[in-house]
Order: structure tokens, then sequence, then C-alpha cells
């Protein structure tokens, strides 16, 4: 016996006549879009390393891909201030962040490298910086997509 993949029968089969099948289809169509299905935008990944030896560049990159910098107050590319620097224990193509202090010794300064974007660093005048975490917003990415309603804070 031949069996008939149609999609009548196959409502049939389900109790539904045609037209409601496919109406059946259009609702859960809707439905779809609305929980996040095939209607939303997909985004690549931000980037979570310096492209091409460049801070601006990976500012570039990001936008194009559909990210702006997160709005806490966690370290990210966006922030003035990176330089590269040969630190000792560390490749010679990291970028840091300071932050100058001043204690007893005079002043001086506590870096963070971007592996550290998306980290809360708490900034004191009379002692060395802190990593305290990763930011609750970008979950330690220093990006949210740009029709994100963090990204509007």
């Amino acid at each position: 016996m031949k069996t008939d993949c149609s999609r009548t029968n196959a409502a049939k089969s389900v109790g539904l006549k045609p037209v409601g099948a496919i109406w059946l289809i259009l609702i859960l169509g809707v439905l779809w879009t609305g929980m996040g299905g095939c209607a939303n935008k997909s985004y690549p990944d931000p980037p979570l390393t310096i492209v091409e030896n460049s801070v601006p560049k990976t500012v570039q990159v990001a936008a194009e891909g559909g990210w702006v910098p997160c709005p806490g107050e966690c370290l990210k590319l966006a922030k003035p201030g990176w330089q590269q620097r040969e630190i000792q224990g560390f490749s010679p193509e990291d970028y840091w962040m300071p932050y100058p202090y001043t204690d007893k010794g005079g002043e001086s300064w506590q870096a963070f490298s971007q592996r550290h974007i998306g980290h809360i660093i708490r900034s004191y005048p009379d002692k060395a910086a802190q990593d305290v975490g990763i930011c609750p917003i970008c979950k330690g990415t220093g990006w949210v997509r740009k029709d994100d309603p963090n990204a509007k804070k």
C-alpha cells in the first residue's frame, strides 16, 4: 500500500481540516517569532580579544556586529586610556588600563589587561585598584547588543 504524505492527510490524521491546519501553522509561527524564533536578529559574538592589534578597530568590529559597550561600571575597550606596555611575565601584545593611586610610598599605579574586560574594577585614591568580579549586565564580555534594554541605561 502506498503512503500519501501530503499535508491534507497529515492534518486529517490529527483531526484537523486543511483550513484549520493552516491557521494552526500560522498561529504557531507567530508564537515562535514572539518567543525569539527566526525573526530575531542573529548577532555574531562580540570580540573578546583585540582585533588587528587595535583597540579602535575592535570597537568598530563590535559596532558593525550590533554590539555596544556595556553601560555598567565594568572595564570595557571603549573606555579611553588603554596602553600597550611590556610588563614582565605578560605578552607584549597586551593592552593595559592603568589606575593611578598614591600610598605611603608615593605615586603608583595598578593596571588591568584586556583579559579583565567585563570585570568591575574598583579604583581608590590611596590604594591599588581591585577587580571585584564580573559585571552582571554584560556577563563579563564588556558588550551588550544594541537592541538590548540594558544598552539604554
